[in-house]
Parts: structure tokens; C-alpha cells; sequence
């Protein structure tokens, strides 16, 4: 984590969206399932978060915003505490640039399928999982365009929410390589 990115992307950017566009009617904003302890395998909504992290406390920081504001200004809003979020959307090719660095493990497979990178970098293998390689909920950017599209609707009706999106079930890093492995049928060092 860059403490700086993490707070000026997110805390001041956020902060600038509410400040500079008053006349919002509802506000979406997408946060992040790592605002929960990472110890916690599968997240109820009534967790409590325990951010751990820069980022993940820059995303827990933005939300107290967005309420503060919320209430303030009467402006409804949805917090969306999202999983990691993978896949393109139906007819959309998957296309990263060459240059840059994955920003998540599934693109990070498919640059390694599409000859773009040799290997998937594993980041620790010491972690509490049944293969020692972090935990993740992934969830389809379809139906994280589903979630905000039904949080909008919600939140239109002069609501607020606060809301995990995920599917619920964690895979870790080696599984996801393999099941990729599988379905794409190239192999993923």
C-alpha cells in the first residue's frame, strides 16, 4: 500500500466528488470487503469493520465521508463493500496495457495466458487457507454492474445502504490459477 495514493485517491477524491457536486440527488460508492478483518472467511452484513491497511483504511475513512455528508445534506447514498471484482462484461475483451502491472490476480492470469507476462507472481503462501495462498471472494463485474444498478434504484426511493457484495464463497490464489488453468486450457506458471 502508498499511504499517500490510498488517501489522496481515495479520502480526498471522494471528498471532492461530494464537495464539488452539490446537486447531487444520491451518491454510489464503491468500497471495499477489506474494511473487515482479514481473519473472517466469509463476511454477514452485521460485521463490524476493522480496516487493516492503508488502503483498506482510506476506504473506511471515504465512507464515514460520504455518511457525514449524507446526513448533512440530505443526500441518500449507497456504500457498495465489494470483493474482488473480475471478468469483463458481455462482448468486452479483456485488454490491459503491456507496460503496467495487474492490478488483480485474474488479469494477471490472463496476461500469463495471452503471452503478455511468463508467470503469475504468488504474493506470501503462509497465509491460514488450505494452500497457504491468500483468500478471496471474487465476484463478476456483471453482477457488480447489477449491484449498482439495483443500489441506485434504492437509493432513488430516498434511502440509504450499507452492503457487502460478494458471492460468499473464498478461493484462494492457487485455486483461481488452477481453475483458470482449466478453463482456458494454457498453462499458468
Amino acid at each position: 500500500d502508498d499511504p499517500r495514493m490510498s488517501h489522496s485517491v481515495n479520502v480526498i477524491g471522494t471528498g471532492n466528488l461530494l464537495l464539488y457536486h452539490s446537486n447531487l440527488k444520491a451518491f454510489i460508492f464503491g468500497s471495499t470487503t477489506e474494511v473487515y478483518c482479514p481473519d473472517v472467511e466469509v463476511i454477514p452484513e452485521h460485521q463490524i469493520p476493522f480496516p487493516m491497511g492503508e488502503y483498506a483504511s482510506s476506504k473506511m475513512v471515504s465512507e464515514r465521508l460520504v455518511e457525514a455528508y449524507g446526513r448533512a445534506h440530505q443526500l441518500d447514498y449507497a456504500i457498495l463493500r465489494m470483493g474482488n471484482v473480475g471478468g469483463s462484461g458481455s462482448g468486452s475483451p479483456m485488454i490491459y496495457q503491456p507496460r503496467r502491472a495487474p492490478p488483480n490476480l485474474l488479469q494477471a492470469c490472463f496476461r500469463v495466458a495471452t503471452g503478455l507476462d511468463d508467470e503469475v507472481v504468488i504474493r506470501g503462501n503462509k497465509f491460514e487457507t488450505r494452500d497457504g495462498t491468500a483468500l478471496r471472494d471474487y465476484v463478476h463485474i456483471e453482477d457488480v454492474i447489477n449491484v449498482i444498478r439495483n443500489a441506485m434504484n434504492y437509493v432513488l426511493e430516498q434511502r440509504c445502504i450499507t452492503c457487502t457484495v460478494g458471492t460468499g464463497v473464498g478461493s484462494t490464489v492457487l485455486e483461481v490459477i488452477h481453475e483458470y488453468t482449466k478453463v482456458s486450457q494454457v498453462q499458468i506458471p
